[in-house]
């Protein structure tokens, strides 16, 4: 008999084979994190000793203002003079200064595109449906009231300025939903693990397009909210130099630690591997974790 476990490792590999997909052609691009000719928006991670009053402190010494401050990575998000930036990375308690760079969604794919058709009669014969397993999805958040989902959605969260729900003005997010745990209201679109119960954090807008900061926010909802999947099919434009490069940890070491902080905790995270062919991976899934 599977241990708990297995069946949780099982349903985050299902997840994970949605976002093999082929995929042909490429998501809108977000726009750049220069807010204006002199300031710019920064992720910025700190030396574990740092506290918070010396992270703010710190912050402010340079005439950056923070605008997020989070639990998963000893960092924050902020505002800083362009002209400050290398002042910042020469203090002695910072590890990292990255852009907050842009993130966008990657094209959707229907069911039997990606297979899901043939896991369903090895796993469901099984009572492998994903009941009582929590699935965060970040992305452009959910279609709350459709009847896919109806009863499922335990946590509803947004992280895009704006908004005050998770609810999906885009329709990613909803079709990423619907591919991993829709119920089978329509037969011929049930999704891979019905029975999951769902978790949407909007980290998206409504172009499909976000930062750095907010996929970390949500990777910090994601955990402090329980979940034990994590799904986030968007990306970065390439960072793995096409392939030549083993993995990309030190590209964006803020998401990096993120990510790793989360897996260490013990939740499955899934990440597309983006829409850009033989360019490269995006950031997410070129992390080693």
């Amino acid at each position: 008999m599977r241990t708990r476990l297995n069946i949780l490792i099982a349903l985050g590999l299902i997840v994970l084979a949605l976002f093999s997909a082929s995929i042909t052609s490429r998501a809108a691009r977000a726009q750049p994190s220069v807010l204006s000719a002199d300031r710019i928006a920064v992720v910025v991670l700190f030396v574990p000793s740092a506290d918070r009053e010396s992270i703010r402190t710190a912050i402010s010494a340079v005439g950056g203002v923070i605008t997020r401050e989070y639990t998963i990575i000893n960092g924050v998000a902020a505002t800083v003079p362009a002209r400050a930036v290398q002042a910042l990375k020469n203090n002695p308690l910072v590890l990292s200064v990255d852009p907050d760079a842009p993130v966008s969604i990657t094209d959707s794919t229907a069911d039997h595109q990606i297979k899901a058709d043939q896991v369903w009669p090895e796993v469901w014969p099984e009572g492998y449906t994903g009941a009582g397993v929590r699935l965060a999805i970040l992305d452009t958040g959910i279609a709350t009231a459709h009847p896919e989902f109806s009863g499922r959605i335990v946590a509803c969260h947004t992280e895009v300025s704006g908004t005050t729900t998770c609810e999906d003005d885009n329709g990613h997010g909803t079709h990423v939903a619907g591919i991993a745990a829709a119920a089978g209201v329509n037969p011929s679109a049930k999704g891979v693990a019905p029975g999951l119960s769902l978790m949407s954090d909007k980290v998206l807008n409504s172009a499909g397009s976000g930062n750095i900061s907010q996929i970390i926010a949500g990777i910090q909802w994601a955990q402090t909210n329980n979940a034990q999947i994590i799904s986030m099919r968007l990306e970065t434009s390439p960072v793995d130099g096409g392939g030549t490069q083993p993995n990309c940890d030190n590209v964006f070491p803020t998401l990096t630690t993120a990510v790793n902080n989360v897996v260490a905790a013990g939740v499955t995270v899934v990440a597309a591997a983006g829409n850009s062919g033989t360019s490269g991976l995006a950031a997410l899934a070129a992390l080693a974790a």
